[in-house]
This record gives C-alpha cells, sequence and structure tokens, in this order.
C-alpha cells in the first residue's frame, strides 16, 4: 500500500509542477486482449475497463502527463484444477484478474487542423490480483506489484464548437514478472471523451 500512495503523490507532483496551458484531460472506456502469459490464464478478451488521464504540451510536439486504469478480466473454467499452496484443488472455478497500472507518461504529437495523432509510452506500475472462485471458498493466486510499461499510440478529434474531443488509442501493456508472480501483457484499446484547455 505504501508504494501505492508513493506513486500517487509523484504521480501528482509532477503533473503540478506544469502550468495549465495547452492541457488535455480524457476519461475512457477501454476492451483489453490478453496475450503471452496472460492469455494462458485469462483467454477471454476484457470489456471491463476505465482510464483517467492527464497530458501537458510542454513545447509544441512533447507530450508529459499521467494514467491510472482498471482492466478486469473474468473467465469461467468450468470443472479444472488449480495449485494452491502446493495443494491441487479440484472444481468448477470462475477466475479473474484485476490489473490497476499507475503510469507516468511521455509522448509526440502532431497538431494538425482536423486531428491530433501522438505516440507515446508508459513507465510505472501495475497492481494485479488474482483469484479463483469455487462454491464459497475463494482463493487468491496473485497480488503483486510490477514494474510496468506501455507503449501507446492514438487520435484526438477536437470538436468544432467547444474544447472537447472524441479520443481513441490502443496501448501494449507489459508488467514485467516479480519474485512471486509472472509477467503480464494485454492490448487495450480506448475511446473516450477528452477536454483540451
Amino acid at each position: 500500500m505504501r508504494i501505492f500512495l508513493l506513486y500517487i503523490f509523484l504521480l501528482l507532483f509532477s503533473l503540478a509542477s506544469f502550468s495549465q496551458t495547452g492541457s488535455m484531460w480524457s476519461l475512457q472506456w477501454e476492451a483489453a486482449i490478453p496475450v503471452g502469459n496472460t492469455k494462458t490464464q485469462m483467454e477471454k478478451n476484457s470489456y471491463k475497463g476505465v482510464s483517467f488521464e492527464y497530458k501537458k504540451c510542454i513545447t509544441p510536439t512533447i507530450l508529459v502527463g499521467g494514467h491510472i486504469g482498471l482492466n478486469s478480466f473474468f473467465e469461467e473454467k468450468g470443472a479444472s484444477s488449480i495449485v494452491f499452496d502446493n495443494d491441487t484443488i479440484y472444481g468448477n472455478f470462475d477466475n479473474s484478474l484485476r490489473a490497476i497500472p499507475i503510469m507516468l507518461t511521455a509522448g509526440y504529437l502532431l497538431n494538425t487542423d482536423k486531428f491530433i495523432p501522438y505516440a507515446g509510452i508508459g513507465i510505472g506500475v501495475y497492481n494485479i490480483r488474482g483469484k479463483s472462485v469455487t462454491g464459497i471458498n475463494e482463493y487468491e493466486t496473485e497480488n503483486a506489484w510490477h514494474f510496468g510499461l506501455s507503449p501507446e499510440v492514438g487520435i484526438t478529434i477536437p470538436f468544432i464548437v467547444s474544447n472537447f474531443g472524441l479520443n481513441l488509442n490502443t496501448k501494449y501493456n507489459l508488467a514485467i514478472k516479480t519474485k512471486n508472480a509472472p509477467t503480464h501483457s494485454w492490448f487495450s484499446f480506448g475511446i473516450g471523451l477528452s477536454f483540451m484547455y
């Protein structure tokens, strides 16, 4: 919990150090496709994701900011088994995986007349918690903080009559393995509303 609060503090401090000119806030709904090791645990795509982002232009083409989000994966495994505390447990399992990325971001944008395409990368942490449920029994399969990266490409389409716009993006999320938890990775696809000022 202390590392979570430290990253929140660093994120807010770094964002507060910039003036308010040339900034963008966005709130997005996200879908996610698991890949790699995450797909072996959770084959189904997720449609239960949300993210909140802040971006600030420090030059006409360079962006810095922050990102916090939530991706939630769920799958009914049916009759299967898990290994928990060196014991093999059999049952009808429902598996879930919840990932919370907290990232500092940097990027590059092309400012055109109608669209604002951009590309960037986030560096920070992922809190990932996995669990398996059978009947009334719940087994926590993972609860770990991972260092991670999230390359991103996107486009913002400003609305003509206001400071609002439509934001579309895709990210590759890579949560690097820890001593007790495996690497996780997934693609997320976001669509949401942006406010620019």
